[in-house]
């Protein structure tokens, strides 16, 4: 949701974020302006989440390792896959996305 890349998620709010500034208006300017205000708030609470798990001292108290299920394991690879393509070959989707529109109206 922050939109790191080569994540999925960081070409999708980059491409709006460049519709956004290519309308050239001022509703396009103020929601570019919203967009940036936003990611900020939520990379800094994502952030902090992160640092909490990697870099803080852990409490006292159960320690033991949490047990997986290797299906949870498989689907968790799976979705990190497909959003590392989606993000590096972003034409995957925003192809299909364009055509969309015109195959519905039958064009």
């Amino acid at each position: 949701l922050i939109g790191f890349p080569p994540a999925a998620g960081w070409y999708g709010k980059f491409a709006i974020f460049k519709v956004l500034i290519d309308a050239d208006t001022p509703a396009g300017y103020t929601l570019a302006i919203a967009i940036v205000v936003t990611s900020t708030i939520a990379a800094y609470y994502y952030l902090n989440v992160a640092k909490t798990m990697w870099f803080d001292d852990v409490a006292d108290g159960d320690t033991t390792p949490i047990k997986v299920v290797p299906a949870v394991g498989v689907a968790l690879a799976i979705a990190v896959v497909i959003t590392m393509v989606l993000g590096v070959f972003p034409s995957l989707i925003s192809d299909a996305a364009n055509f969309t529109p015109m195959a519905a109206a039958g064009i």
